[in-house]
């Protein structure tokens, strides 16, 4: 499949896991919405019970697996607090959409931590029918410095983007689909820093002939607009009458 050809993660996409990242931290709006969402997932309590058997009203009290999994899910990782854990993923699932959990197993098979991993490095593979490919046959590799490292099944990775869509091999995330307001954002935040550090007087002023009246000089003034798309230059140069030159 050609899809599993290129070496790069959203090789094929018009934005980059790197320019994902870069936009929400630049404009400190989207990136106080991000915190305050990971603020209030951190603080959240859970507890595991069983599962309501069929007819009855209430789930039965916590046995010794209930609370075997509670202490497992206060260090998901084996090094990281529940809280931080969350902070991690919830980053990856705002920002990039590509939430990659690694799972760590015993020799036995049982899980033994769940590793988060950096999902910008994640590349989703397909079979020859444009499907997921069945174990044993990877279903994702890992890009290391621009080079394909290591391949995982679905059985090992839990690769997680929250808002699929069929005609995609990436998420959409939240980032992504404001990435044209937080481009003017960030540029109306630049064009009002500038009052502060360049200031609001003109870099040059350019005298026009004393018999113009206001009319033409506004007329004037716009067509010299016109000529320049820059926004910021166009406050460059003003004209006003008078015999002063430039």
């Amino acid at each position: 499949a050609a899809q599993n050809i290129g070496t790069q993660p959203r090789q094929y996409e018009g934005t980059s896991f790197a320019t994902l990242r870069a936009l929400a931290d630049s404009y400190d709006l989207v990136r106080l919405c991000i915190e305050t969402r990971k603020d209030q997932m951190a603080k959240l309590r859970f507890s595991v019970l069983p599962r309501k058997k069929q007819g009855e009203k209430l789930r039965g009290k916590a046995d010794d697996r209930c609370l075997e999994i509670e202490d497992f899910f206060r260090k998901p990782d084996r090094k990281t607090m529940l809280a931080d854990w969350m902070r991690q993923l919830l980053e990856e699932v705002l920002v990039t959409d590509a939430l990659s959990i690694y799972t760590r197993r015993t020799m036995d098979g049982k899980p033994y931590a769940f590793e988060l991993l950096d999902g910008a490095m994640i590349r989703p593979l397909i079979d020859e029918a444009g499907r997921q490919p069945s174990p044993p046959a990877p279903s994702y590799q890992q890009i290391l410095k621009g080079i394909p490292a290591i391949a995982y099944t679905a059985e090992e990775l839990l690769y997680a983007p929250r808002n699929r869509r069929v005609f995609k091999m990436y998420g959409f995330s939240v980032v992504e689909q404001i990435i044209m307001t937080v481009n003017i954002a960030i540029r109306r935040e630049v064009s009002k820093l500038q009052i502060y550090t360049e200031g609001n007087v003109p870099e040059a002023i350019i005298s026009v002939p004393k018999e113009w009246n206001p009319d033409q000089i506004a007329q004037f003034q716009l067509y010299w607009d016109s000529l320049l798309t820059d926004q910021r230059e166009k406050r460059r140069v003003k004209f006003v009458p008078g015999d002063m030159n430039f």
